[in-house]
């Protein structure tokens, strides 16, 4: 537990770990899968694809705060052993404060846990050749979680053999024209029910299943929200569903309701803004303000005050960052619908009110 935990925080050396003595053991340093991993089989199904017959050098799981990336990457690392025999390996991008790691202390990570002797001073290129010499004959998957940008993917990329970069990012990162994209949406409701059960037990869910429904869908659906609140029922076994239902269901409420000291919700939500800049957050801020999560291009228009070109460029860079989540589908502009996370929208409320 204390691993995983290390591993899904900004914790970019998990301390539990000892990297392999030599390259004939394949290095396999990942957090456990969760026991309790529910859903997503249409984008594990997209990962399975990606890993064997098509065989990306790199993919990229993208997606909002809290919406499931790294335990996907975690479980579909966990799944394909026999399609990486030369070993799966871990890291995260950030520091413990946020920052994007710098290419050159991943590539030293990387090749310590591989096992590779590395003189004293070794410069980035010269730890990047190492790196490659020692992918040439391997099959080797890295899931690099919480990318920031293309830096540090390019320094790492694979450039033969069967390995594979799995990377999970917050950004729509450019660049990377060859890299397999895949899109993390909130879950389904009935999927979301299903892991609040696995988390508090069916009995209790299938009691109140109306109430189960109305508590995932208050969170937004988001993995992370739902194991928040479905930790908290377990902890208050007399807390009538309903009850909680009704409290989520105020959205002045919904974050003092599940951020609790462990939780850690507020400081996730936080690091979900720490990318923006200063429009950007201001942009967000009055979007937040809007009625309702979703809104049109003309409500945009409205709250922003600006003209129609710099309004569409604002739009664009919060989608970016997953800020903002953008229309499935082409439409036309008049028509298009979009949405801000409901646990981001309530923390950018929450920060404006003071």
């Amino acid at each position: 537990e204390k691993l995983y935990r290390s591993m899904l925080g900004n914790d970019p050396t998990p301390r539990a770990v000892r990297p392999v003595a030599g390259p004939a053991r394949p290095p396999v340093i990942l957090p456990p899968d969760l026991a309790d991993f529910t859903g997503r089989a249409a984008p594990l199904s997209r990962l399975h694809t990606l890993m064997t017959a098509e065989r990306a050098r790199i993919v990229l799981v993208t997606g909002p705060v809290g919406i499931g990336k790294t335990s996907l990457a975690v479980h579909a690392a966990t799944l394909a052993e026999r399609r990486f025999p030369g070993g799966r390996i871990f890291l995260n991008a950030r520091t413990e404060q946020g920052a994007a790691r710098s290419s050159r202390s991943v590539l030293q990570d990387l090749v310590r846990f591989a096992g590779v002797a590395v003189p004293d001073g070794c410069d980035c290129d010269e730890l990047a050749g190492r790196w490659q010499h020692w992918l040439m004959d391997r099959q080797v998957l890295l899931v690099l979680d919480d990318v920031c940008d293309s830096t540090v993917l390019q320094a790492v990329l694979p450039l033969s053999g069967g390995s594979m970069v799995l990377a999970t990012t917050r950004r729509h990162i450019a660049g990377l024209e060859y890299a397999a994209r895949v899109e993390l949406a909130p879950m389904e409701a009935s999927e979301a029910v299903v892991l609040l059960s696995r988390i508090i037990g069916a009995v209790r869910v299938a009691a109140d299943q109306p109430a189960a429904l109305r508590i995932v869908r208050s969170v937004g659906l988001s993995p992370l929200a739902v194991r928040t609140v479905g930790a908290k029922l377990a902890a208050l076994p007399y807390l009538r569903l309903s009850e909680l239902a009704a409290r989520l269901e105020d959205p002045d409420q919904l974050l003092n309701e599940m951020c609790t000291a462990q939780s850690g919700m507020r400081s996730r939500l936080a690091a979900g803004l720490a990318d923006l800049a200063n429009p950007e957050r201001s942009a967000l801020q009055r979007l937040a303000s809007i009625a309702t999560p979703r809104f049109t291009q003309e409500q945009a228009l409205t709250v922003l005050s600006e003209v129609p070109d710099r309004v569409r460029r604002l739009l664009e860079s919060l989608i970016e960052v997953n800020a903002v989540t953008a229309p499935t589908a082409e439409v036309t502009a008049h028509a298009a619908v979009y949405e801000l996370p409901m646990l981001l929208r309530c923390y950018v409320r929450e920060l404006a009110a003071g």
